[in-house]
């Protein structure tokens, strides 16, 4: 079933694009030494996915909505003169339902996704920017049409690279809603079609102990 996504292609080069996933991620952890105090905050996230598939391979037609739900540690790595925050770092572990949809199939993906996000806060105003690399292991795959699920998680990559940029909004309370768009780096597919993920993530999450900030 899963020919219906993917034609054939010759295989990418798996090794380089790795390499480039984690020099972004050194970058990203060791570009933001600034002069303030590192306090760490726990937090809990989640809310729906819009997701298809991107490459001059991928035969998709929907966008597949599924739910996402996950932990968040945020470390704070950058106050202003005022005491706001100003820049934090912060990683994620995320059960992840992705996907796409044509006519009446669907592949569904299931993907423990682990993003590193460097955060950068607008003043005192609770908005942020954000961006940063995702790691994502496979679960599972399933293949959906007229009744009948086949399994299709031999035929993937056990492992997915992928990129993000987002915004969000923090309340002083802790609680927050945070948009964020992910652009897969990496074909998913083990014969090297051209084919990757695209998620559109949409949501809430609250951070515990952030309250007055």
């Amino acid at each position: 079933m899963i020919n219906h996504f993917f034609t054939n292609s010759k295989t990418k080069n798996f090794m380089r694009t790795r390499s480039l996933f984690f020099s972004i991620a050194a970058f990203l952890c060791c570009s933001f030494t600034l002069q303030a105090q590192v306090n760490v905050n726990f937090g809990l996230k989640g809310g729906a996915n819009f997701s298809t598939f991107i490459g001059s391979e991928a035969l998709t037609e929907e966008t597949l909505i599924a739910p996402h739900l996950g932990a968040l540690a945020q470390i704070t790595i950058g106050e202003d003169n005022e005491g706001f925050l100003s820049y934090a770092l912060q990683p994620e572990i995320v059960y992840s339902m992705q996907g796409a949809k044509i006519d009446n199939q669907k592949t569904v993906l299931s993907y423990v996704n682990i993003p590193i996000m460097i955060q950068r806060y607008v003043a005192s105003s609770g908005f942020y920017i954000e961006s940063g690399p995702q790691v994502g292991f496979l679960v599972s795959a399933k293949a959906k049409a007229d009744g009948i699920s086949a399994d299709i998680k031999s035929e993937l990559k056990p492992v997915d690279f992928a990129l993000n940029v987002g915004l969000g909004y923090k309340f002083g309370s802790g609680f927050g809603i945070n948009a964020r768009y992910n652009i897969g780096l990496t074909s998913i597919d083990k014969n090297g079609s051209d084919v990757k993920n695209a998620t559109i993530s949409a949501g809430l999450f609250y951070v515990l102990g952030s309250g007055g900030e």
